[in-house]
């Protein structure tokens, strides 16, 4: 049975850009409030249309928007939003016995947060502590920001009682789903473990 165990240990963070926590929030409602602007005119060009062209020329333009709105979008995209996330395979797991897993909070904010979840084992032969697998994500309320990986790297140190670990990502920053900035974040730090 494996355990997960959070630490109160907040690594060093390099940003391009370092924002106050209150602008996740105003993103975020910024989001929602141009999304219901959009609804309405939506609904008053609806309306519009229908008296200039009638009824057929209203369901084309509703159908459109919907075809638009239910696009297929790129992989990554549709993985996100199924939950799947990329995992980084350091080493396979056979040759390690008492596979524990851990995560560490990278960042907080009062909407949201950065983990890092990982996977070690102890190599039988050396008793070594090895990271065989690692993944970020960013559970909370999102919206119109989102956090994808670009390198997660996690490695044994000197020390059998830590492992060290390196996070590139992107926070990339949507009005109506549409990307208007990407914010590079890095993490880098050591993490004790069991």
């Amino acid at each position: 049975k494996s355990e997960f165990r959070i630490f109160k240990y907040y690594p060093k963070i390099s940003s391009t850009v370092k924002l106050h926590p209150m602008f996740y929030l105003f993103w975020a409602f910024l989001n929602i409030a141009l999304g219901l602007f959009f609804l309405f005119v939506c609904i008053k060009a609806t309306k519009l249309i229908r008296q200039k062209l009638g009824i057929v020329g209203a369901i084309v333009f509703v159908f459109v928007l919907v075809s638009f709105a239910c696009a297929p979008r790129s992989k990554t995209d549709k993985d996100l939003k199924t939950g799947n996330v990329k995992n980084w395979k350091f080493q396979s797991s056979d040759s390690l016995w008492k596979i524990s897993h851990d995560f560490i909070v990278l960042d907080k904010n009062w909407l949201s947060e950065i983990n890092l979840y990982f996977q070690y084992g102890e190599n039988k032969n050396t008793g070594l502590k090895v990271p065989t697998m690692a993944y970020s994500d960013m559970p909370g309320f999102i919206g119109g920001y989102n956090w994808k990986p670009v390198s997660i790297n996690v490695y044994s140190t000197d020390e059998n009682h830590k492992l060290a670990y390196s996070v590139v990502g992107n926070i990339e920053w949507t009005l109506l789903g549409l990307t208007v900035y990407h914010q590079l974040k890095t993490y880098d730090g050591e993490i004790e473990i069991k």
